[in-house]
């Protein structure tokens, strides 16, 4: 397996907006400017051309909201089944849950290709570049990636420490500081505040077919698609984290999720090749590939590649635990202590004999 680049500290105005918890992006709203130029210009062709349609009267194939309903359930599959939003409190709640920054995650819902998936106002935002691309012909729209990841920046390195435990033998293992830091070009110590779990990538391959392919049947395949993406995320390891972490409120551990086009290291994170329980990342990873589903616009590929052992937990510090102990009744253990707990242990045996004379 070819070794895996990590996505890198990127400002607003060189990559598309990632989807950061509070203490990473105090709002979701980002000016279309900031994505990159060539999804800028992708976008750009296809609003002209919509723009000429809608005057005309004209109104979207059925093909082309195919595919854009395509990206969106396919990243609402994935982000449903990791994302767990800043005090959500289990499922939210009510109309929405807060995203931070005071944003509120609507939850409305998508029921195309046959499955109810939950449909968040930011995610649905941030897709948008990469649907108004895909319906451009004469260009091949940029992939779409989304990183899953562990956010950890809320951890207290005073009090807490990062555990991992190995899924096989079951032995836990503590993660140190040293092992959580990094290092910028000119040298400066950097804290990893989030560690790669997943890294999913979405694909719309041209050349586009010579003849356009019946949308009831384009319909039919995805369906099935996405019935098997929606069992398989369920059964890797993340998914267990995130139900693990999903009811705990306010817990220093989150998974969170950011869209790009690119991948590129990020210093601030542990990726993939990181952090494994068994020391080695050959054996520390995996991925699949979905299969392809073909479309009047191109054909579709799911792939993602993912880590195998995810089951992170914080444990208090020694000191924290000295201090507990140091709180017990000293006189618990007491020689005096014990022979009262044995005297009437005796005491009420012999009571409940009826053999005693």
């Amino acid at each position: 397996m070819q070794p895996y680049h990590r996505p890198t500290h990127s400002s607003p105005s060189t990559s598309p907006r990632q989807h950061d918890l509070p203490s990473f992006s105090p709002s979701y709203a980002t000016p279309p400017s900031s994505y990159p130029s060539h999804i800028r210009s992708a976008a750009a062709s296809v609003a002209s051309l919509s723009s000429v349609g809608s005057a005309a009267g004209g109104s979207r194939s059925k093909a082309e909201q195919i595919i854009q309903q395509f990206y969106s359930k396919a990243a609402q599959i994935i982000v449903q089944a990791r994302w767990t939003p800043p005090n959500s409190g289990g499922d939210g709640g009510g109309d929405g849950v807060s995203a931070g920054g005071g944003v509120k995650v609507a939850k409305k819902r998508n029921a195309w290709f046959n499955l109810e998936t939950e449909d968040p106002t930011p995610l649905r935002d941030d897709l948008k570049p990469w649907k108004l691309a895909a319906l451009n012909t004469t260009t091949q729209p940029p992939p779409l990636i989304i990183d899953i990841y562990l956010d950890i920046s809320n951890l207290d390195p005073a009090s807490q420490t990062l555990i991992l435990q190995d899924g096989v033998s079951q032995l836990r293992q503590r993660i140190t500081q040293d092992e959580l830091k990094g290092f910028e070009r000119d040298g400066t110590r950097v804290v990893k505040r989030t560690i790669l779990l997943e890294t999913w990538q979405l694909t719309l391959s041209h050349p586009i077919p010579t003849q356009p392919l019946d949308p009831p049947l384009v319909y039919k395949r995805s369906a099935a698609f996405f019935r098997s993406l929606y069992s398989y995320v369920r059964l890797l390891p993340a998914h267990r984290l995130f139900r693990k972490l999903r009811d705990r409120e306010g817990g220093a551990l989150k998974i969170g999720y950011r869209l790009s086009s690119s991948r590129m290291m990020r210093v601030d994170e542990a990726g993939l090749d990181q952090l494994h329980s068994s020391g080695d990342m050959r054996t520390g990873i995996s991925e699949w590939g979905f299969g392809n589903v073909d479309t009047s616009h191109g054909v579709f590929n799911l792939h993602v590649t993912y880590r195998l052992s995810c089951d992170f937990s914080t444990d208090t510090s020694s000191t924290s635990l000295l201090n507990r102990f140091t709180d017990m009744d000293e006189n618990y253990f007491s020689p005096k202590s014990l022979d009262r707990q044995t005297s009437s242990t005796s005491d009420s045996y012999f009571a409940r004999d009826p053999r005693r004379s």
